[in-house]
């Protein structure tokens, strides 16, 4: 049986540059140590554990939607941004939100043939 569609995604990102532990996107980014306080009223709009509780301990990361550790902020690429929320129990939630007004592929596979073909000759 072949691999997973999203090992080969982040095989196809990496390609033959070692990772060393890095992130295959969003490499380059600043990491915040946080709190996450539901509101009143989240609690009658979701059910999800962390709209309903205390305050919990959060980190939120912003990034640039490059691999590359050291690129520069200046080009226009997407942004991102991922809240990792601590819930009581020692579970974890994970938020995360790109900048794009939408995203520029319509399928897992449609993503996979633009890392490919962007890849630098």
């Amino acid at each position: 049986m072949g691999q997973s569609l999203a090992k080969t995604v982040i095989d196809e990102i990496v390609g033959d540059v070692p990772t060393s532990g890095r992130r295959a996107l969003h490499a380059k980014g600043t990491l915040c140590a946080s709190t996450f306080t539901p509101t009143a009223e989240a609690a009658r709009l979701s059910r999800a554990e962390h709209f309903a509780g205390p305050t919990l301990r959060a980190h939120v990361r912003f990034s640039n939607g490059s691999g590359v550790i050291g690129a520069d902020y200046a080009p226009r690429e997407g942004r991102g941004m991922a809240a990792k929320i601590y819930l009581v129990n020692g579970a974890t939630t994970d938020i995360v939100a790109v900048s794009l007004p939408t995203f520029f592929v319509r399928t897992p596979d449609d993503f996979l043939e633009f890392i490919r073909v962007r890849r630098p000759d």
